[in-house]
């Protein structure tokens, strides 16, 4: 599920042009949800560009369908972030109850 939301979140289609300091070109998953969803709304939703964790930059949009799609790649990353996370605990707490003595992590 992670990879279907960041993949298609990754802005690799050419766009005709965008002012300084934007990321270059534009997501399958942003064009879509602009194609279908294209409802401006009367207010500021905020959400996040750049699909990559290193370089995310906060942006205010009024248009659902950018809301969407600038979304998808972001709900990627957190349930990847959920899944490590999930994955560690349990693996943690399983460790701690076969283990003995001082060999416990905590």
């Amino acid at each position: 599920m992670a990879a279907a939301c960041i993949i298609p979140g990754q802005p690799t289609r050419p766009t005709r042009g965008k002012f300084a300091g934007a990321t270059k070109g534009t997501s399958v998953a942003s064009e879509t949800a602009r194609r279908y969803l294209n409802i401006e709304l009367p207010f500021r939703l905020p959400t996040f560009t750049n699909a990559s964790l290193k370089t995310l930059k906060s942006k205010f949009v009024t248009n659902l369908g950018a809301l969407v799609g600038l979304t998808v790649p972001v709900l990627g990353w957190l349930i990847i972030a959920s899944d490590v996370t999930s994955i560690s605990l349990k693996a943690t707490i399983n460790y701690n109850r076969i283990a003995r003595g001082n060999a416990k992590i905590w």
